[in-house]
Order: C-alpha cells, then structure tokens, then sequence
C-alpha cells in the first residue's frame, strides 16, 4: 500500500504536468495593454513607485509594478518569462489552499480545492494578462496569512515574530489590490474566542489596515476611484445577491451546483455554512463592485478570488459525504461538470488572447523596423482604438528605457479629422485592423473622407469646475442619450536619442452626467485652461502651442473631449484644454 507522503508527491506531480499541458498554449503569449502599463512604470524607482505611485491617477496598487522589476533586471523584456511567473504564483495559490483545507480536511478533499482553483477559466485569464499577478500575490499572501493564523494561532504574547509576519503580509496584499483590504476582516471570521479574545488577536492587522488607508489617501491626494464611478447600493446587493450563482456557472456552467454544495453543507452543519458565507462576504465585499461585469473574458480576473472561495466550499461540501462511496460519487459529479466546463470555455479564451497576442506582438515588431522610418500608422477600429495607450507604451520602453530606436508613429485616425494639418502629404500611411497592418498612402483621403462621416458636427461643451471636494475638475455636457465620453490626449514624450515625439491616445469612460472628472486623475496635472484651436500647430515633429513647444510630458498635456452615442457616431471635440503643473 502506497503511504501518504508517496500518494501526495505524486497526486502533486499529476497535478503540475496537468497544468502544463492545460497552459502551454498561453505561456508564449505576447503582452497587452494593461500588462504594458504595468511594466512601463516597473523603471521608476522603488522610491518614486511607493511614495509618488505614477503607475496609477486613481488607485494604489504598486505591487504589480514592483513585481515586474526582478522580471525584467534577469530576462529582460521576455513575455515568456512573464507568463511562467504568473503560471508559478498560481501553482503557489493552489498548494497554500491544499495546506489550509488539509488543516481541517482530509488530503483528497484539500486536493480537490486545489484543483478546482488551479484549473478554472478565471485562472487561464490570470496567466495570460500578466499584469493580473496584480490579484495573484495578494490572493497568495492573503492564503499564507491564512495558513499561519489557522495553523498557529499566533498572538502578540505567543508568538509574536508570526504577528509581524502576518502583518506584512497583510500590507504587500493591500499593495497589491485593495479589494484585500478586507483581510483582516476574514482573520477576524476565523479567529476562536470571544468578542473580547478576537478584537485582541486581530488589532495588530486592523492597525496595519488603518495606517495603509491613511497612507494611501496621502499618496492619492484623496479616496481616488475612477474618474466617474457611482456607487449603486442596487447593483451591489443584487450582484451579492446572485453571485454565488453566477460563480457556480463560470465554474462548472451550471448554477445549481453551487445549490447543492450548499445545501449538503446544510445538512451537515449550519455553523459551517454561516462561517464560509462570512468569508465570502469578507472576501469579496470590495469586489462586488466590479463582478457584475461578466460574462465579458476580460472580466474573469473580478472572479477569480470568488473561485477560490466556492472551491473551498466545495472541498467541504466532499468532507460532510458520510462513507467513500458517497464521496467519490460527489467528487466525480463536481469534477465532470467542472472540467467539462472548462475544457469548453478554454479554446475561446485561449483565441481571444492568443489574436490579441499577434496583434500587438505585430504591432510591436513593425514599429522597430527601420523599413517603415517616419511612417504613420492610423487606427480606425474602435476596438484597437480602445487600447491605443499600448502603443505608446511599448514605444516609450523601447526608445527611452531600453534605448531601441523606434520608427513608426501610431495615431488614431480621429486626430486627423480634427486637426488635417497634422497629416505629412509626403508621408507613408499605413492601417491597423484585427488582421494586421496594411498600406493605405494611395488611399488614405478617400479613408478619412469614409471615416469622417462617424461624426457630427457639433462640439460637447467643457466647463472648469470644483468638485465635492474643492479639486479641479472638468464638466463635459453630453445629451442624455449619450453612451460615452472619449478623452483625447496628446502629449510629448523625450527618448534616449534626443528626439521630441507626440503621441496620441483615445480613452472612452462611461458617461455620468452629475460627474466632474478630476484633473488629477486624468494625468495627475492639476492646473488646466482652455485653449483655442488655432493655437495649436505642428511643425514637422513639434507640437507647439502659439509661439513655443509643447512641454514634454509630465509637464504639460493637451486633452479634449468627445461624446458618443448608441449608432456608434461621436461629437467633435471639445475646446482643447491645456493641463500643466
């Protein structure tokens, strides 16, 4: 008979070769838009990362960042390499959950919600967006946390070295996403004792928590959230409200698993279920804000840590089957349903990023080669559009950190229906769709005079206002049928070979009419005007402004404003607002 220790290194082995063949495909992925940020802003200093946060206007999330450093001082700019360190945090997630459940569980039930975790949908998103280990370390310093208060039950009288363990932990996970800083509230779930026994044990982390809020609102100059985000107490109870069922479905394609789950735990215990729903709550009270997002691919990463809690569920709902024959018929039932689920899901999350992969990865690779110098690439869809600030990234890493000479310039054809003067009549043009990068130089007018009629001609009007709070903020007016508002940026940047470049960006943001945006969260410049068009002129590569330049970026930006609506066509701009320090 084969003893436990032996059943374990090999159940693990099975498990980790499993979760090579399920990944492989997306090891080798290139990077995305957000991943990009991310690894931009991983060249600022650990100083300036920490205390002046330029990765983010809005959230304090310097982990992520921090997390690419190593990344890139080893292997360089290697998505490779990128994607296995996501694929090892989660192989390290799946194994403190076995360690938590096998406190309290037996190896086949720990085991089975380790898998559950390993191999769901969320967590092929997980590793293919690497800038998601955002989530990762903080749900893997959350589990360490966990393990060690179960496992030892540390105090500030007994053991006290764990304590201030715990408490680092704690903070690298509130840096890493704060949706986690709702962990000291589940160590309060879970500790023993009374009201008294419990606010004792727990007060070290709700101070580190207290400290960490006082020092994020510092760093944010405020609460910071997105630029118009409302808070809907409707949304959020009925997305409390029905999430279980909704994770039920995104994990084994069927709600009324989780039903059952729950009511065996029922059954079984009524202690148990209030505690795991507890947790749920502590767990996930700060994301409900965003969960209500599915069923978008993208969206997953919300639910991630909620699969980590149902399979935890699910791993007892295993414990409380009274004889094996009972347990192997639920844990094959759970498990077919699940991995047939998965199994369905994964080839269309594996082409959606595997197409964005060689389209950025193209996109990337077209704009070092010397062949295509000074030409301009335009972006018409909008879905490429969406994500133009990619392209700006990889430039900027290129030609001002890693000193790689860029050649060709990436702009949103919006830009030269409002401004044709920035159009070289001499210059090669060329178009970016889904399928790839094409020629258009003999065509480009005719495509402009086609993509022109997306819009009216009328202009949203733009107001200085003060917020809530006394900080600037801008008013855009858009009709009440209005879908969205796009932001357009234009700003300078300075690289290694001493060349001033614009670049051009097109962000879209959901409308809320009783909203201001913050200057501060738009690009952390805080001072605005407004300035008229014919102020604005460009000489070869110059942008400038009257008589003198444009101030390279963080100094000055311009921005202006558009709104869009349900048929898909958008507003002229805005008067150009001129944002400086």
């Amino acid at each position: 008979m084969i003893n436990k220790k032996t059943y374990l290194y090999w159940a693990w082995i099975f498990i980790l070769l499993s979760a090579l063949i399920f990944f492989v495909r997306i090891l080798n992925l290139w990077v995305f838009s957000d991943d990009i940020v991310a690894i931009l802003h991983s060249f600022d200093s650990i100083e300036d990362t920490l205390f002046k946060n330029p990765y983010s206007n809005v959230y304090y999330t310097p982990l992520a960042v921090l997390s690419f450093k190593p990344d890139l001082w080893l292997f360089g700019l290697s998505p490779l390499l990128f994607h296995v360190h996501n694929f090892v945090l989660l192989l390290l997630i799946s194994l403190f959950i076995f360690l938590i459940l096998k406190e309290e569980l037996d190896d086949n039930c720990a085991l089975f919600g380790a898998v559950l975790t390993l191999f769901s949908t969320p967590s092929l998103v997980m590793v293919s967006c690497v800038v998601l280990r955002q989530y990762l370390y903080p749900s893997l310093f959350s589990l360490i946390s966990v393990y060690l208060f179960l496992k030892y039950r540390p105090t500030l009288k007994n053991k006290p070295y764990l304590v201030i363990l715990i408490v680092l932990l704690c903070e690298l996970s509130f840096i890493g996403k704060e949706q986690f800083m709702t962990l000291p509230f589940l160590l309060f779930v879970i500790s023993e004792g009374d009201l008294k026994k419990r606010i004792f044990i727990n007060l070290p982390y709700f101070l580190t928590l207290l400290v960490h809020f006082m020092f994020r609102a510092y760093v944010l100059k405020g609460l910071g959230g997105y630029p118009a985000m409302s808070f809907s107490l409707d949304t959020y109870l009925i997305t409390l409200i029905k999430s279980y069922l909704m994770v039920s479905k995104i994990m084994f394609g069927n709600e009324a698993v989780i039903i059952f789950v729950v009511f065996l735990l029922l059954l079984s215990s009524y202690r148990k279920i209030i505690l795991l729903f507890s947790v749920w709550i502590c767990a996930l009270s700060i994301q409900f804000l965003t969960m209500y997002n599915y069923p978008d691919i993208t969206a997953l990463r919300y639910w991630f840590v909620a699969v980590v809690v149902v399979s935890v569920t699910a791993s007892y709902g295993l414990s409380s089957m009274k004889n094996n024959t009972q347990k192997w018929i639920y844990a094959s039932v759970i498990l077919s349903l699940f991995m047939l689920n998965s199994l369905s899901y994964k080839p269309g999350v594996e082409a959606y990023f595997i197409k964005k992969s060689v389209l950025y990865g193209q996109a990337s690779s077209f704009m070092l080669d010397k062949r295509h110098d000074n030409s301009t690439v335009l972006i018409f869809d909008d879905y490429i559009n969406s994500e133009s600030l990619y392209f700006k990234c990889i430039d900027a890493i290129y030609s001002e950190k890693l000193g790689i000479k860029t050649y060709s310039a990436f702009m949103p054809a919006d830009f030269l229906i409002f401004y044709p003067e920035l159009m070289s009549h001499d210059g090669v043009f060329y178009e970016m769709t889904k399928s790839g990068i094409s020629d258009i130089t003999t065509s480009v007018k005719d495509r402009l005079k086609e993509y022109k009629k997306k819009f009216y001609d009328d202009s949203p009007p733009a107001t200085l206002i003060k917020d809530s709070e006394g900080d600037n903020a801008i008013s855009v007016s858009c009709c009440d049928n209005a879908k969205g508002i796009i932001m357009y940026v234009v700003t300078v940047r300075r690289d290694k070979f001493k060349r001033e470049r614009a670049f051009y960006d097109k962000i879209g943001s959901p409308y809320y009419k009783e909203e201001g945006m913050k200057l501060r969260t738009l690009t952390k410049l805080k001072k605005a005007e407004f300035m008229l068009k014919n102020k604005i002129s460009n000489t070869g590569s110059v942008l400038r402004i009257g008589n003198r330049r444009l101030k390279a970026f963080p100094e000055e930006a311009l921005v202006m404003f558009s709104c869009i609506y349900e048929d898909g066509r958008s507003l002229h701009p805005s008067s150009l607002v001129l944002l400086k320090n």
